[in-house]
């Protein structure tokens, strides 16, 4: 008897992987959560945190709707049929693709290093769903990432520390001064992200 080829195979188990892409949106969904309030809290970045919950807020109704989706399309057989969980898929990787430019554009711009999470949704069509489905949605992360860019553009601003950079470099350069005395050199500007108002970084030293 010949074997099912690769394919057949992941059509066959693509209602399970549907649910398991849930779980993962409900984690990430948490790591933003988490994320922002470090950022926020602990790290000295004084931003607006309220479009970072609102886009984990997104994550999580997004996830209630493919919840839904999927128990309302397995219903009568017990399970989701092939073809219900590959347009489950489809939605929620092109979901993340533009919840993710969001949440780039709200902490830090098209210069954040996490822009590299585009690659998830594009592996994630890759691995489960057709070779089109793949094209589209790095086609549509390209250009979400794009039209980011090109609206955050400012001449005033070219060459300005993005907001990572800036956190980070707060608290690299610490060091300790004469004594075993802790000194923290504070940045002494602020930062433009997301086409947003200025941000300042920590308390800046007073007296020099």
């Amino acid at each position: 008897m010949a074997l099912p080829d690769l394919p057949s195979l992941i059509r066959a188990e693509l209602p399970g992987h549907a649910w398991r892409l849930l779980y993962l949106r409900y984690i990430c969904a948490a790591g933003t959560l988490f994320g922002a309030f470090i950022l926020t809290q602990n790290m000295g970045a004084v931003l607006d945190p309220l479009p970072l919950y609102a886009t984990a807020a997104a994550i999580l109704l997004s996830n209630g709707l493919y919840t839904a989706h999927l128990i309302a399309a397995g219903r009568k057989t017990g399970i989701a049929s092939s073809d219900a969980a590959s347009r489950s898929v489809a939605l929620q990787c092109a979901t993340d693709v533009f919840l993710l430019t969001l949440l780039l554009h709200f902490s830090g711009g098209a210069a954040n290093p996490l822009m590299a999470l585009y690659v998830g949704p594009i592996l994630i069509t890759g691995l489960l769903l057709s070779v089109r489905a793949t094209y589209l949605v790095a086609t549509l992360s390209g250009l979400f990432f794009a039209g980011m860019a090109i609206l955050e553009y400012h001449p005033a601003r070219a060459g300005s520390r993005t907001l990572f950079a800036d956190v980070l470099s707060q608290w690299s350069v610490s060091s300790r001064g004469p004594g075993g005395v802790r000194v923290r050199h504070c940045p002494d500007r602020g930062h433009q992200f997301g086409g947003q108002r200025p941000v300042t970084f920590g308390a800046c030293c007073n007296g020099g």
